[in-house]
């Protein structure tokens, strides 16, 4: 690894106050043996290891955030790092050591569907674009033991499932404690994406169940957010939700819009939110 970044640097210092994104021949030559270094790494470590050298490399990235050359090349190290680390899962899941059944979450999550799927108020559709990539994400995010329609109803209604950064930095999860820098996005970036947002909403469910200054629990039933892969509640995703936006003084789990729009006859709007998106997620998902 110290050859890696050895590289890394000769190759900043050779570009310090270059702005271009286009890289030279020597660069690119440069940048092809760290590729091939970071290969023979992924034949001898493991994919904890991997995904630490790339948390490594978004700290380095902070560091040159104002050179874009330099941030650019710490970049396409992160995604050999990225493509290591997918090459890693894809071979698990071909040996059957993290694969399971196609449907291995199906009566979980058709017996949610089916005990709320009534009170969906549209007709309105999930864009095709939202399951292009369910299938990577679904493989990969077990890893994280989160449930993948979850992640696929907020990506839709967010930013309608796009594979590109919005103009406003706040990326494809609009969360505005990171930055994101507006630009097509490839798949690699979307799973740094989809773990920050996994992070950020495991970082709001250990507020709300262990944080002892605030009086949340107290005001939504006391039970601690128990949201896993196959399991959840219905409070569970209304909590999940709430917690990702705000509390505000008036904040019931029934009547919150932005949870429950479209999944109540009292509360209809023209644009579905959280759970209603969510229930028509997970019939498409598990009807194929």
């Amino acid at each position: 690894m110290r050859k890696i970044f050895i590289l890394i640097l000769s190759i900043i210092f050779i570009t310090w106050n270059t702005f271009a994104y286009n890289f030279t021949k020597k660069e690119k030559e440069s940048l092809k043996k760290l590729e091939n270094k970071v290969i023979e790494l992924e034949n001898s470590k493991n994919i904890n290891y991997l995904e630490w050298k790339i948390t490594l490399l978004e700290k380095a990235q902070k560091k040159v955030k104002r050179n874009s050359k330099n941030w650019q090349i710490l970049n396409e190290v992160k995604k050999y790092f990225r493509n290591s680390v997918n090459n890693k899962l894809k071979k698990l899941e071909q040996d059957s050591i993290i694969n399971t059944p196609k449907h291995d979450n199906y009566d979980f999550e058709m017996d949610f569907y089916n005990k709320y799927w009534k009170d969906i108020q549209t007709n309105t559709k999930i864009p095709d674009n939202c399951f292009k990539y369910f299938d990577i994400l679904d493989v990969y995010w077990k890893r994280y033991n989160f449930p993948t329609p979850l992640i696929m109803a907020t990506w839709s209604i967010e930013t309608n499932c796009n594979m590109s950064n919005p103009a406003n930095w706040y990326w494809l999860f609009q969360i505005t404690s990171k930055y994101y820098t507006p630009w097509e996005i490839g798949t690699i970036e979307l799973q740094d994406q989809v773990l920050d947002f996994i992070n950020f909403s495991k970082a709001k469910w250990d507020y709300f169940n262990n944080n002892k200054y605030h009086n949340y629990k107290t005001r939504f039933w006391n039970d601690n957010i128990n949201i896993t892969y196959n399991n959840y509640s219905l409070r569970d995703i209304r909590l999940h939700w709430i917690l990702y936006n705000w509390v505000s003084n008036n904040t019931t789990l029934e009547w919150n819009t932005f949870v429950n729009n479209n999944l109540n006859k009292d509360v209809v709007w023209n644009y579905d939110w959280l759970l209603t998106k969510l229930l028509k997620i997970l019939y498409i998902k598990n009807r194929k």
